[in-house]
């Protein structure tokens, strides 16, 4: 087995040391064939990694928003005008299965002042989430020893969200994605792209907002008189 010279070509004795053609330093023919080992497996595992790196990007970065997130320990607080109470606290709860789904129970407590420490009154709605949407299934005050679970699907969003996609709520009534780009302005600041929600008639209409990846920021309820906007939330 011969050196090969890097610098001319030359061939040399196995155990030469220097190029008897140029005098450069030889190369070991177990360093030629490192060297073509590495390049035969290191470009495609480069390859591998780039594409990894990637996909990674793309995944994360194409993810459609989530307009009303599910994940335990979430909490929104929220100011609110024109009812009995002034302050209303919405947290998720681990999951739990009910009637055989897994959903997530989100308990609700309402304050009679904004500095109240005790709320007067607690109850519990309870979500889950599939690719048709977001469906409430249960809901349970604080006269109430267990959950009350609808013997109807009830929406709270329909998936595709789009303007004018309409469902039937629990009700009866029509529910209808109004707009998908508002710009709300709340104590908790300002958020655009912003679902519009309308649930029931002109008489009694909700009119509830989306922000992406956040939640439920302001909502309305008795014709308008009602009106609850997030002062702060914590992911």
């Amino acid at each position: 087995m011969h050196k090969i010279c890097k610098n001319c070509g030359g061939e040399n004795d196995k155990d030469a040391q220097f190029c008897t053609a140029c005098g450069s330093k030889t190369e070991s023919p177990i360093s030629q064939k490192q060297k073509v080992f590495s390049a035969k497996y290191l470009i495609p595992v480069f390859i591998l990694v780039i594409g990894a790196i990637g996909a990674w990007y793309f995944i994360s970065y194409n993810q459609p928003p989530n307009y009303f997130p599910l994940k335990a320990g979430m909490e929104w607080d929220y100011q609110v005008a024109g009812a009995e109470y002034s302050r209303a606290v919405f947290t998720n709860l681990p999951s739990q299965e009910m009637e055989g789904r897994q959903g997530v129970p989100q308990q609700r407590a309402f304050y009679a002042g904004l500095d109240s420490v005790q709320p007067f009154d607690t109850g519990f709605a309870f979500f889950y989430a599939d690719k048709d949407g977001v469906h409430g299934y249960a809901t349970q005050n604080s006269n109430q020893t267990s959950p009350e679970v609808y013997r109807v699907n009830k929406f709270l969003i329909k998936y595709p969200i789009q303007s004018g996609v309409k469902w039937a709520d629990s009700n009866g009534d029509t529910a209808t994605i109004e707009s998908v780009s508002d710009t709300v302005t709340v104590p908790a600041g300002t958020f655009k792209n912003a679902v519009k929600i309308k649930y029931g008639s002109d008489t009694s209409a909700r009119e509830w907002w989306f922000a992406p990846n956040v939640g439920l920021i302001m909502f309305t309820a008795a014709e308008g008189r009602v009106v609850n906007k997030l002062t702060n939330f914590k992911k």
